[in-house]
Formats: structure tokens, C-alpha cells, sequence
């Protein structure tokens, strides 16, 4: 595949800051669950930035939709910043667009 996956996180201000980059993948979703989950707690923003992904596959999209439902839960605010043409074509043919809110 391509880029190496990296996850930076800002969680000193509101809302909390989660910038990715490279693949989306098995491995990388693990890792973006481990990073945001804990910021999904009553009340919280979470903002991912996907501008920089550059793949996505079924595991990437998996935990995409388990972080949705986790903030679904908390209840939390979880939204997703410019995914990229790519990220937004996985999500337009998996019908998996209405799970998740987005901003610019």
C-alpha cells in the first residue's frame, strides 16, 4: 500500500483533535480506536481530521463506525473534518455516509 499510518492527537482544548494520516487500514483502525476511544466521554467533541488518509478499507471503515457508535453511546460529539476523496467514495458506496456528521 501506501503511506505509513500516523495519528497525532491534541487533547488539550475543546474540542479534542485527532489528525490521521496514510493508510487506513487492519492495523491503523486498531490504532485510531485506541487514540479516540478514551477521548469519548459525556459531553465531548471529538474532531478527526481525515484529510490526509489516503486509503481506507473495511477495517479502516470498521472502526470508523465503532468510534460512531461508541460517542453514540457516551453520548458524545464525534465528527469528521474534509475526509478525503477517498475516504468519502468508500463511505458513498458502503452507504455508511448518514453514521457519521462532518465539517469542514
Amino acid at each position: 500500500m501506501g503511506q505509513p499510518f500516523e495519528v497525532h492527537v491534541d487533547a488539550d482544548g475543546f474540542p479534542s483533535r485527532v489528525t490521521v494520516s496514510g493508510d487506513l487500514d487492519l492495523d491503523g483502525g486498531d490504532v485510531l480506536e485506541g487514540a479516540v476511544a478514551p477521548l469519548l466521554s459525556p459531553g465531548s467533541r471529538v474532531e478527526i481530521d481525515l484529510r490526509q488518509v489516503d486509503f481506507l478499507d473495511s477495517s479502516g471503515l470498521a472502526a470508523l463506525v465503532s468510534l460512531s457508535q461508541l460517542a453514540e453511546e457516551a453520548p458524545a460529539y464525534l465528527v469528521l473534518l474534509e475526509p478525503s476523496a477517498r475516504v468519502r467514495h468508500v463511505m458513498e458506496i458502503t452507504s455508511t455516509e448518514s453514521l457519521f456528521s462532518f465539517a469542514a
